[in-house]
């Protein structure tokens, strides 16, 4: 009973086929990005690692039989036209067909990301998601015992230091301390919508016709450290999700406390910043596991073939594949999939 595994998109979307004898006994899609639409669309079950729209952005292009999250993002997913009937929280662990899921938290710039374990006839796929070692979760290799197949985002596999969230976390809040009687706003975004604001801040508004926000912070609970209060005129702190809302302000705002994630697609956007505030800062707080956290993960779990997903549009192809291969681990096959790369790994 053989797992078939190919990208279903360039980004970070899989597809993992069960079959046997020729036959397909299940499909699950793990991730749909947002970028392009998917090489394939039907699946019996699509399982979300976490409420990043360039991992759940791509679902409602899908016809999955059912639908696995998180709160916050099927929160996001019904808003987005996913029928609700297909809709469920995210177990521990549960079957799609003959496969066994298991699933287990993992640290991110979200609480609630989480990696997936596959498995089949004892064949085991583990697909990370994006995730680092250092947090309040233990890493994956001691959650997990030897895998055939590790498929993980290599984002910042050159990167040296790890990421602190904890620091980037401290960074906001004190932010927060600083400012808290200036008029601040704070960006939503659309690819991350959960920018953290502190617990000390007890009131935060959001404008009615800010849709985008208000749906978040109503039904994904976005905020959970502030009373939340809708409001027709600009009152600080104020959460928008449009950069344009903020130009649009009828009193320019003083300061502006955004991420890195806000900024990545569209860089014009710390020029518009620039103009429109007299202060600004971006908290970095990505998540992602660095080369030496990769290579631990791969050499803690020994698997057979390791896939990279998620990471530079034009990997530098061999030499990432060297710098990822720890000592020792010279016969493990790594591939990248990442774009037009890709293709079909059966195990």
């Amino acid at each position: 009973m053989p797992l078939a595994l190919r990208p279903l998109d360039p980004w970070c979307g899989m597809v993992v086929d069960c079959e046997e004898d020729g036959e397909r006994l299940a499909r699950i899609f793990v991730d749909a990005t947002d970028v392009r639409k998917p090489r394939v669309k039907r699946a019996d079950a699509v399982v979300v690692t976490h409420p990043h729209r360039d991992h759940y952005g791509g679902v409602p292009r899908t016809d999955p039989g059912r639908v696995y999250a998180d709160e916050v993002t099927l929160s996001l997913l019904e808003l987005a036209g996913v029928d609700p009937a297909r809709l469920e929280r995210v177990k521990g662990q549960f079957s799609v067909g003959p496969v066994i899921i298991e699933t287990f938290e993992v640290n991110h710039a979200v609480p609630e990301a989480r990696a997936i374990l596959l498995e089949a006839a004892g064949t085991r796929i583990l697909i990370t998601g994006d995730w680092c070692a250092l947090g309040e979760h233990p890493p994956p290799w001691e959650r997990v015992d030897e895998v055939d197949v590790v498929v993980t985002e290599f984002t910042r596999a050159t990167a040296v230091h790890p990421d602190d969230l904890e620091t980037a976390r401290a960074r906001l809040r004190r932010l927060l301390e600083l400012h808290l009687d200036e008029r601040v706003v704070l960006l939503l975004n659309p690819v991350n919508p959960l920018v953290r604001a502190a617990a000390e801040v007890e009131t935060v508004h959001v404008l009615r016709g800010d849709d985008h926000a208000v749906n978040v912070i109503q039904r994904a609970g976005a905020h959970p450290g502030a009373d939340v209060t809708l409001t027709d005129r600009p009152e600080y702190p104020l959460l928008l999700s449009d950069p344009r809302l903020v130009e649009e302000l009828p009193r320019r705002p003083k300061v502006v406390i955004t991420e890195r994630w806000f900024l990545y697609r569209d860089p014009g956007r710390l020029q518009r910043l620039e103009r429109s505030v007299p202060y600004y800062y971006v908290v970095s707080e990505t998540g992602h596991a660095t080369g030496a956290e990769i290579r631990r993960l791969i050499e803690e779990l020994r698997p057979r073939h390791v896939i990279l997903r998620h990471g530079p549009k034009t990997p530098r192809g061999e030499s990432v594949r060297t710098l990822l291969r720890p000592p020792g681990r010279e016969g493990t096959d790594v591939q990248v999939w990442i774009g037009r790369r890709g293709g079909k790994l059966t195990v």
